[in-house]
């Protein structure tokens, strides 16, 4: 089982997000869905997530700072996925692979943040309680 944390305020992101979220849930995985930066750094601190998938420009505080937070926090690395509107691949700077490791392209689909989380989940060698859900 592992924990996600979803960070997005736009809203039609938002209810993709919380597709994604009711149908990882029911695969048993924890998933929290949040509409800002602030609440993404809340969340972080509160459980520490193995999975990110957040927007970089959000309300309170960018997702960069949430991104921050949960890269000094100890223990295994977790994935961090980035929702954009630009194309960042291979491009230097904030969105290097130390502090990034994949993106997902918007507006996004349910099933293209299932999938890439089903890969990280894969890479990082977290079970699925319920594959055949």
């Amino acid at each position: 089982m592992a924990n996600l944390l979803f960070a997005d305020d736009e809203p039609q992101i938002w209810r993709e997000l919380e597709k994604a979220a009711e149908h990882l849930r029911r695969r048993g995985h924890t998933v929290r869905v949040v509409a800002d930066g602030e609440a993404a750094v809340a969340a972080i601190d509160e459980e520490r997530p193995d999975i990110l998938v957040t927007d970089v420009m959000m309300p309170r505080q960018d997702g960069f700072y949430a991104i921050k937070r949960l890269r000094e926090l100890p223990g295994p690395r977790a994935a961090v996925v980035v929702l954009t509107v630009i194309s960042e691949r291979g491009r230097p700077g904030r969105f290097a692979g130390d502090v990034v490791d994949d993106y997902i392209m918007k507006p996004c689909h349910k099933w293209q943040v299932v999938l890439t989380v089903d890969q990280w989940l894969d890479r990082l060698g977290l079970p699925d309680p319920n594959p055949d859900w």
